[in-house]
């Protein structure tokens, strides 16, 4: 159902509740080769299904899709609990999109940076 244009958004929603892990392998290997529609639907799935194991597959779209994917997968990643880690590279222009993004929607940010560093970087909650 995911192949056919007319059935994969609900094929989709119906794998995002299903809690069989098998379900949310067929929706990370449907993400691969997706686009547009199609993708943003098969990435919020796998938020939905709140399972850690989609983590990798929303990293990946974060990191690789455009702006609009990205912040889909941002938002699936923030569903899921245990979540891992993720890097950034701030020296890039995508990089810092990707941090203002996460910061834009943050209550609280809190840095390691010496003093300084994180204006230089542009990562203040003021710059962004």
């Amino acid at each position: 159902m995911l192949a056919r244009p007319d059935t994969w958004d609900l094929a989709a929603k119906g794998l995002a509740r299903i809690k069989v892990p098998k379900a949310g392998l067929v929706l990370k290997h449907a993400a691969d080769g997706a686009r547009g529609d199609k993708l943003i639907a098969i990435v919020t799935a796998l938020g939905n299904r709140h399972d850690p194991a989609g983590v990798p597959t929303l990293r990946t779209v974060a990191e690789e899709g455009d702006a609009r994917t990205t912040e889909v997968a941002l938002e699936a990643l923030g569903k899921i609990p245990g979540k891992e880690s993720m890097q950034v590279d701030l020296q890039t222009p995508e990089g810092k999109e990707i941090l203002h993004k996460l910061i834009a929607k943050a209550d609280v940010l809190s840095h390691n940076y010496r003093l300084g560093v994180a204006e230089r970087l542009q990562i203040d909650r003021e710059i962004c």
